[in-house]
C-alpha cells in the first residue's frame, strides 16, 4: 500500500522496485567513484615517493661503483621482490574467491529478501482478499435471506387480504357487527404481522451490523498485523541496504587496490627488465673496459719492451759513441801535432812550396775517404745508428699519443653512456693510469 492506504498494484511494485534499484545502483557508482579517485590520488602520492627512494637508491648505487656488490644486491632484491609478487599473486587470488563468495551471498541474500517480500506481500493481499470476499458473500446472502423473507410476508398478507375481502363480499349484507369485527381482526392482523415484520427487520439490521463490525475488525486487525511485519521487514530492508552499500564499498575499494596492484607490478616488471638491459649493458661495457685494459697493457708492456730495447741500444750507442770520442780526442791530438808540425813545415818550405802548396798530398787527397781516415766507416755506421734510434723514438712517441688521445676518447664514450643511461652528471669512469 502506499502512504494513503490504497493497494497497490503488481505493475506500480515493481516499478517502485526498479527505481528503488536505479537508485541503489546511482549511489553505489557515486561512490565507487569517490572511493576510485581518493585511492588514485593516494597511489599517486605513493607512486611519486616510491620513485624518488628508488631513484636515490639508484644514484647511490651507480655512484659507488662498486658492481659484484651492485650485482648482489640485485639478484637479492630480484629474490625477494619474486617472494613478494608470488604473496601478492595468492593474496590476491584468496582475495577474489572472498569477493565472489560475497558477491555470491549477497546475491543470494538480495534474491531470499525479495522472494520474502514478495510472499509476505502475495500472503496478505490472499488474506485480505479471502476475508473481502467472505463479507461480500454475506452480506448477498444476508440482503437475499431479508429480501426473501419481506416478500415471503407480503405474499401472505396480500392472500389473507383477498381472503378476507372474499368473505366480506360473501357476507356482505348479513351483519354488519359481524364486518366490523373482522375489519378489527383484519386490523389487528394487519398491525401484528407489520410490528412483526419491523421487530424482524431491525433484528436482521443488528446481526448484519454486528457481523459487519466483526468482519471489519478482523479485517483492521489483519492490516495492523501485516503493517506491523510490513514495517519490521522494512527496517530490517534498510538493515540490509546499508550492509549491502558497506561491502560495495569495500568490494569496490579492494577492487581499486587490486588495479593498483597490478599497474605497480606492471610498473616494477618493467623498472626490472629496464634493469637487466642496464646490467646487460654495463657488463657489455665492462668486457669492453677490460679488452681496452688488455690491449692497453699489450700496448704498455710493448712499449715498455721497445723502451728497455732502446735503452739497452742507447747505452751500446753511448758506449760506442764514448769510445769514438776517446779515438777523435786521439785524432784530435794527432791533428794538432800534425798543425804544428805543419806550421813549423810552413815556416820551413822553399819558394818552390809556397808557390805550390801541399803539391805532395794533392795525390793523396783524391784517394777515398777510408784510406785517408781509418776511423770513417765507424763514424758513419755511428751517425746511421743515431739517426735510426732517432727515428724510433719519434715513431715510438706518436704511438703514445694515439693511444692516449684514444683512452680519453673512450673514457669520455663510457662517461657518456651513463650520463645517458643514469642522468648523473657526476659519474667518473677510473682508468688505469700509465
Amino acid at each position: 500500500m502506499d502512504k494513503k492506504g490504497n493497494r497497490l498494484t503488481a505493475a506500480e511494485r515493481k516499478r517502485r522496485a526498479e527505481e528503488m534499484k536505479l537508485k541503489m545502483k546511482k549511489d553505489a557508482e557515486d561512490n565507487r567513484a569517490r572511493i576510485k579517485r581518493e585511492d588514485l590520488a593516494r597511489e599517486l602520492r605513493l607512486r611519486g615517493a616510491n620513485r624518488l627512494e628508488v631513484d636515490g637508491s639508484l644514484k647511490k648505487l651507480i655512484r659507488s661503483m662498486n658492481y659484484h656488490w651492485v650485482k648482489d644486491e640485485m639478484r637479492y632484491r630480484w629474490a625477494e621482490f619474486e617472494r613478494q609478487l608470488d604473496m601478492k599473486d595468492w593474496r590476491i587470488s584468496q582475495l577474489l574467491k572472498s569477493l565472489l563468495m560475497m558477491d555470491t551471498h549477497l546475491e543470494l541474500s538480495r534474491q531470499h529478501m525479495m522472494e520474502l517480500m514478495d510472499t509476505i506481500t502475495g500472503t496478505y493481499f490472499e488474506q485480505a482478499s479471502d476475508v473481502h470476499r467472505t463479507y461480500v458473500v454475506r452480506r448477498r446472502k444476508l440482503v437475499g435471506d431479508r429480501n426473501a423473507e419481506a416478500s415471503h410476508y407480503v405474499n401472505r398478507c396480500r392472500t389473507q387480504r383477498d381472503t378476507v375481502e372474499a368473505l366480506l363480499e360473501a357476507a356482505r349484507g348479513d351483519n354488519k357487527t359481524r364486518i366490523a369485527e373482522v375489519r378489527r381482526d383484519l386490523e389487528r392482523l394487519e398491525e401484528y404481522q407489520t410490528r412483526r415484520y419491523e421487530t424482524d427487520l431491525v433484528d436482521y439490521s443488528m446481526e448484519f451490523n454486528l457481523r459487519m463490525e466483526q468482519t471489519w475488525d478482523d479485517h483492521r486487525r489483519h492490516f495492523d498485523d501485516y503493517k506491523r511485519s510490513t514495517e519490521d521487514k522494512r527496517k530490517l530492508y534498510v538493515q540490509l541496504r546499508k550492509k549491502d552499500e558497506k561491502d560495495t564499498e569495500v568490494i569496490e575499494r579492494l577492487a581499486t587496490k587490486i588495479s593498483t596492484l597490478n599497474e605497480t607490478i606492471a610498473q616494477h616488471r618493467e623498472h626490472m627488465v629496464k634493469t637487466r638491459e642496464t646490467n646487460k649493458k654495463i657488463k657489455d661495457l665492462r668486457t669492453e673496459r677490460e679488452r681496452f685494459s688488455k690491449s692497453y697493457d699489450i700496448i704498455r708492456q710493448r712499449i715498455k719492451k721497445s723502451c728497455e730495447h732502446d735503452y739497452r741500444q742507447m747505452t751500446v750507442l753511448t758506449t760506442h759513441a764514448n769510445v769514438t770520442i776517446q779515438k777523435l780526442e786521439g785524432l784530435k791530438s794527432k791533428a794538432e801535432e800534425v798543425l804544428k808540425v805543419v806550421t813549423m813545415c810552413r815556416k820551413l818550405e822553399t819558394v818552390e812550396e809556397k808557390v805550390l802548396p801541399f803539391l805532395r798530398f794533392s795525390r793523396r787527397m783524391s784517394l777515398p775517404a777510408e784510406e785517408l781516415v781509418p776511423d770513417q766507416q765507424d763514424l758513419t755506421k755511428l751517425i746511421a745508428r743515431t739517426s735510426q734510434v732517432m727515428l724510433q723514438n719519434d715513431y715510438l712517441k706518436s704511438v703514445v699519443d694515439r693511444l692516449r688521445m684514444e683512452r680519453a676518447g673512450y673514457k669520455k664514450n663510457l662517461n657518456d653512456i651513463i650520463k645517458e643511461q643514469y642522468a648523473i652528471p657526476d659519474v667518473k669512469v677510473v682508468v688505469p693510469s700509465q
